[in-house]
C-alpha cells in the first residue's frame, strides 16, 4: 500500500510538470551567479520565507534562528529557540516549528515567546518533530521520525 501510494504521488508530480510547460532549466536565470550568505553555522536548517519575503533558518545545535534580509544580509533573530527544526509561517504570519528541545510543535509569538501547540498523541511524546508545512487550509503536517533520547526510559 505504502509503496502504491509513493507511486501515485511521483506520478501526480510528474504529470504536474508536464501540464505546466515549463522547462527545469527555465526556473534559473541563464546569468544567475551563486553567492555565499553568509558561514560559521554548525547545520541550518528549516528555512522558511516569512510574509515580507524574509528568510528565517535554524542553527539548530547551536539554538538559534537567523533571518535573511535580501538588503540588510543575515542577522540572529533569536537565542534559545526550543532547539528549533524546521519551521514555516502560518496565515496569521507566525513561526511555527518544530522545537526538538522538548518535542513540541510551537509557535512564536509577537515577543519571541515559544508557545506549544502540540506535545504528543494519546498520552505519548512526539519522537523529533524535524519538518512541517502547513497546507493554504490550515492542515498542519510533520515528520516525526524516532531518535531515541538519553534521558527516556527504554
Amino acid at each position: 500500500m505504502k509503496n502504491q501510494i509513493l507511486f501515485i504521488l511521483c506520478l501526480f508530480i510528474f504529470s504536474s510538470v508536464l501540464a505546466s510547460g515549463k522547462k527545469r532549466h527555465d526556473l534559473i536565470a541563464k546569468d544567475a551567479k551563486i553567492e555565499q550568505a553568509g558561514s560559521g553555522y554548525s547545520f541550518t536548517e528549516g528555512p522558511a520565507v516569512a510574509p515580507d519575503g524574509k528568510v528565517y533558518f535554524t542553527d539548530q545545535p547551536n539554538d538559534r534562528i537567523y533571518v535573511w534580509d535580501e538588503k540588510e544580509g543575515i542577522s540572529l533573530w533569536l537565542e534559545g529557540t526550543g532547539r528549533s527544526n524546521g519551521m514555516y509561517f502560518n496565515d496569521r504570519g507566525r513561526l511555527v516549528t518544530c522545537a526538538d528541545e522538548k518535542n513540541q510543535i510551537a509557535y512564536f509569538d509577537e515577543n519571541k515567546k515559544l508557545i506549544p501547540v502540540h506535545e504528543g498523541y494519546k498520552g505519548k511524546h512526539l519522537n523529533a518533530p524535524n519538518d512541517l508545512w502547513i497546507s493554504p487550509r490550515g492542515g498542519l503536517y510533520f515528520t516525526d521520525p524516532y531518535y531515541n533520547r538519553s534521558w527516556w526510559p527504554e
